[in-house]
C-alpha cells in the first residue's frame, strides 16, 4: 500500500485519499466491514472527538455537508486506480479512492430540485494528525481521509501506525 500512495505524490490530480476498510467479495464488489462504536471511542479515549449531525446533499459530483460546499471528483484513470485494494490481514482488506477536491460558492451549489442524494449522517471525526482524519459514520462504517501536501510520505507512515491501531477494532467487528 505504501508503494502505491508514494506513486501518487507527484499526481496534482489528486489531494484526497480515502480509505475504507471491508472484504474484497471479487473484483467487482468489495462489501464494507462495520465497526463497534463502543470499542473505537474506546481506542481513541484521549483523542479529541467530534460528533456531529451531517445535513449531506450530492448532486452529481457537488456535495453540500451542512454549510460547506465542494466538489469531490474521483479519478479514474485507470493506469493510477488499478490495484487499489491491499490486504491489511487475514480477515481486513483496505480500498483506496482517490479524489480531486475543490471548494465550491454556495451559488455553485444546485437547487433542491437536482438533488440525487439527501440524506442525514451521524459523524464522529477525529483529526489524528493535521493531514489525517478518521471518521466514524452512522456509528459503524470506518473511513479515512488524507489530505496530500508536500509531506505525504511522513503522512504514509503516519498512517502505517494508525492501521496499527486499529487493527483490534477491525479484526473484531462483530457488530455485523
Amino acid at each position: 500500500m505504501n508503494s502505491y500512495l508514494e506513486t501518487l505524490s507527484q499526481n496534482k490530480n489528486i489531494n484526497r485519499i480515502f480509505v475504507h476498510f471491508g472484504s474484497k467479495l471479487s473484483d467487482c464488489v468489495f462489501k464494507l466491514s462495520t465497526i463497534n462504536r463502543e470499542s473505537f471511542l474506546e481506542l481513541f479515549k484521549n483523542n479529541s472527538i467530534k460528533q456531529t449531525i451531517v445535513k449531506h446533499y450530492q448532486s452529481g459530483n457537488k456535495i453540500k455537508q451542512n454549510n460547506n460546499y465542494f466538489k469531490l471528483i474521483q479519478v479514474e484513470d485507470p493506469d493510477i486506480v488499478k490495484n487499489n485494494i491491499f490486504q491489511i490481514n487475514d480477515e481486513i482488506d483496505s480500498m483506496i479512492l482517490l479524489y480531486k477536491h475543490e471548494e465550491l460558492k454556495e451559488p455553485d451549489f444546485p437547487c433542491k430540485m437536482e438533488y440525487h442524494v439527501e440524506k442525514t449522517l451521524t459523524v464522529i471525526e477525529i483529526n489524528y494528525i493535521e493531514q489525517i482524519k478518521i471518521n466514524l459514520i452512522d456509528d459503524k462504517y470506518l473511513n479515512i481521509e488524507i489530505v496530500k501536501d508536500a509531506y505525504i510520505d511522513n503522512t504514509i507512515r503516519e498512517l502505517d501506525n494508525l492501521i496499527e491501531v486499529l487493527q483490534p477494532i477491525l479484526i473484531d467487528n462483530t457488530y455485523n
